[in-house]
């Protein structure tokens, strides 16, 4: 499999059969991300973690363009369509559903969204960086207002050409869920909390990777998001397991 990372939580896997792409979001104004939006279009198939808006608002652009088929759950989908996505364009899914893309078998798990903490709202509301974005804070408060997470935050397990790719949604879990364990790649998206080191380490001892690749550690979003310092979890996983910070629009063998 090859796999690719677009900024954000936008992740691509690619077979010899197939390929599919997950939570594509188009950068806002002061992205320190480059937009791939016209690489978005030539995936006809969208997989949605959750539906907070920088992981769904800016799809609507891309269905409109390439006439993806998008998968995700209730609330995602009545965002959408609220939003100008055709039902038709679109499939709800249900944490145990199994979906199949050419040799790709893809696994709904039910999962859970992480929490965000005084100290992390508190340092991104009372910094200068709302006023510097002030244009995209105004449209990133509207957006937020009508894509609704829900509690419907799902990861995918994808199987294909004997390897396992887990792709985490949010840096939380349900705790009488059983995740997949020793898979291949486990995809650990890294923002959303002051402390992302420890539940990070919580969740790869559960689950027992072989291999840890970051996502969603990125300012693209600004002033909403942040850059990560990825550093912590380097120096937690260095000697223990191999860890992959991407760079953007490269091409990973898995």
């Amino acid at each position: 499999m090859k796999l690719k990372w677009y900024g954000t939580a936008c992740i691509s896997l690619e077979t010899e059969k197939d390929e599919i792409i997950f939570d594509p979001y188009i950068p806002r104004k002061g992205s320190e991300t480059p937009s791939a939006e016209e690489e978005y279009l030539r995936f006809k198939n969208i997989l949605v973690t959750h539906g907070h808006f920088d992981h769904i608002s800016t799809i609507p652009e891309t269905v409109s363009k390439s006439g993806a088929t998008v998968w995700c759950t209730k609330t995602p989908f009545e965002t959408l369509v609220y939003k100008g996505v055709s039902p038709d364009n679109m499939k709800i899914i249900f944490p145990g559903d199994v979906l199949n893309f050419g040799d790709m078998k893809v696994t709904v798990f039910q999962s859970r969204h992480v929490k965000f903490d005084a100290k992390l709202i508190f340092s991104t509301a009372f910094s200068l960086r709302p006023f510097k974005y002030f244009s995209n804070l105004v449209e990133l408060i509207g957006e937020n207002k009508v894509c609704p997470e829900a509690n419907e935050t799902v990861g995918y397990l994808i199987e294909a050409e004997g390897k396992r790719i887990y792709l985490m949604a949010s840096m939380n879990w349900v705790e009488d869920v059983e995740y997949p364990q020793n898979v291949d790649l486990l995809i650990l998206p890294f923002q959303g909390a002051s402390d992302l080191v420890t539940p990070g380490l919580k969740f790869i001892e559960m689950t027992q990777p072989k291999a840890v690749l970051l996502d969603h550690f990125d300012d693209t979003f600004p002033p909403m998001s942040n850059h990560i310092d990825t550093s912590g979890m380097v120096k937690a996983l260095e000697g223990r397991l191999p860890l992959t910070i991407p760079v953007y629009g490269e091409t990973y063998e898995i």
